[in-house]
């Protein structure tokens, strides 16, 4: 594992295990890394903190970013299969992650990805992903 990375992991565990009631969502659990071929290295890492951590969340966006295929990414559908299952619906976060590969996906397209092609996702989950668990987890309603 990269050292940064490690030293984040362990710092992160760190302030999970210190402040149980402290909410952390993880922000695209696929983020730092671009390629899809070490993608999987991160999302380990991500994915380490779903057990035994309720008070960590994670936000799932990045597929434009990191998949080598065009729409509908087919490719990274593993990889947020994984994401998704350590977290569940309640847990895990949709976002456009918009600014970082405008090119490669249109609004529409990143929202269709969730709720047309990702086939492990159930309505349900759908619902949640798609803004309830976000609403939910930040106390809105």
């Amino acid at each position: 594992m990269n050292p940064n990375l490690e030293y984040t992991v362990a710092r992160c565990r760190q302030v999970t295990t210190n402040k149980p009631t402290f909410k952390r969502a993880i922000g695209n659990a696929d983020r730092p890394l671009r390629k899809l071929c070490i993608a999987s290295i991160t999302i380990g890492a991500s994915v380490s903190f779903a057990p035994g951590y309720p008070n960590v969340s994670v936000k799932v966006s990045a597929s434009p970013g990191i998949s080598r295929e065009p729409y509908p990414f087919r490719d990274v559908a593993v990889h947020l299969k994984r994401v998704f299952d350590a977290y569940g619906p309640q847990r895990s976060y949709w976002g456009t992650d918009l600014t970082n590969s405008y090119a490669k996906a249109s609004y529409r397209q990143r929202i269709s990805h969730f709720t047309e092609e990702l086939s492990f996702l159930s309505e349900s989950d759908k619902d949640w992903v798609m803004g309830r668990a976000i609403v939910q987890r930040l106390k809105w309603t």
